[in-house]
């Protein structure tokens, strides 16, 4: 995730959220004992931009979060480059980022945290569908409450705002949400493969979990082991496409009862079979 920030402040802060999110317990002064500080002014001040973020702590941090190879250089460069007293140390700097940064991140603009998030973060997912419940409340709590609790409701608050900026929920001014009908720009944006990952890691685990607190009744597991030629692979592949629109086909507009997650995978399990030399 870090090749998605030019600013090393930015990027601390989303940290912060990130292990916040996991952990609602987790403070900045949690933190700061972590980094060998009693005192947790100075990461304070430096999160807050009211002190600048020195090389010394900037290590101290990238071991704290294991950045390592690629990952730990690019953030000693963004840490560089926020220091640079002339444009031409910075233009050397942003051109030294650039050979770093993955070809999957070619350009960076303001929505590209703000997208990444919003792809790998399931409830990003969940809360457009929420607002199209016939029992919805534009309120955080509401919100919360319908995401399981599993949300606490600063993070739920941080995803509405985040929705809205992408244009995937329109605010009225009486506070009322809904859902967007479409969003070309989000669409059709290059989506980041680590998000997508992280976003099927997600929806796993909620699968297994579903497992165990869901009757048979509220859900559906099924899976099958077989052999398939591999020039049948498109077709099988157009069946599932077919289902996911036959499914997509029954959702509610404003008056669905519950939000459900539909996932299908298909994908080989036997070693790929090495291709003959001609």
């Amino acid at each position: 995730m870090i090749f998605y920030f030019e600013d090393p402040i930015a990027f601390l802060n989303s940290q912060l959220r990130e292990r916040q999110k996991r952990n609602p317990k987790f403070s900045l002064r949690a933190w700061a004992r972590q980094l060998g500080f009693e005192n947790p002014s100075l990461l304070f001040q430096v999160l807050k931009g009211e002190r600048r973020l020195k090389m010394d702590l900037a290590i101290k941090i990238a071991a704290n979060l294991k950045l390592k190879g690629k990952a730990l250089r690019y953030f000693e460069l963004i840490v560089l480059n926020s220091t640079c007293t002339t444009e031409n140390e910075r233009r050397v700097f942003e051109q030294m980022m650039a050979k770093i940064r993955p070809k999957s991140v070619q350009t960076l603009d303001d929505l590209s945290v703000e997208i990444f998030s919003a792809i790998s973060d399931w409830y990003h997912s969940a809360i457009p569908v929420l607002t199209t419940l016939v029992d919805f409340e534009p309120n955080i709590n509401w919100i919360q409450d319908r995401l399981g609790g599993e949300v606490d409701k600063k993070t739920v608050k941080m995803a509405v705002d985040r929705l809205v900026k992408l244009g995937l929920l329109v605010q009225h001014e009486d506070g009322g949400l809904t859902r967007a009908s479409d969003n070309p720009r989000f669409v059709h944006t290059d989506v980041p493969s680590e998000a997508i990952r992280q976003h099927h890691k997600q929806m796993i685990e909620k699968a297994f979990t579903a497992v165990d607190r869901q009757t048979r009744d509220e859900r559906h597991n099924m899976g099958a082991t077989l052999s398939l030629k591999i020039a049948d692979l498109p077709q099988a592949i157009e069946i599932i496409s077919e289902a996911h629109r036959q499914i997509m086909a029954l959702a509610a507009v404003n008056d669905g009862e519950e939000v459900y997650q539909f996932n299908t995978q298909l994908f080989r399990l036997s070693k790929k079979k090495p291709e003959r030399a001609h």
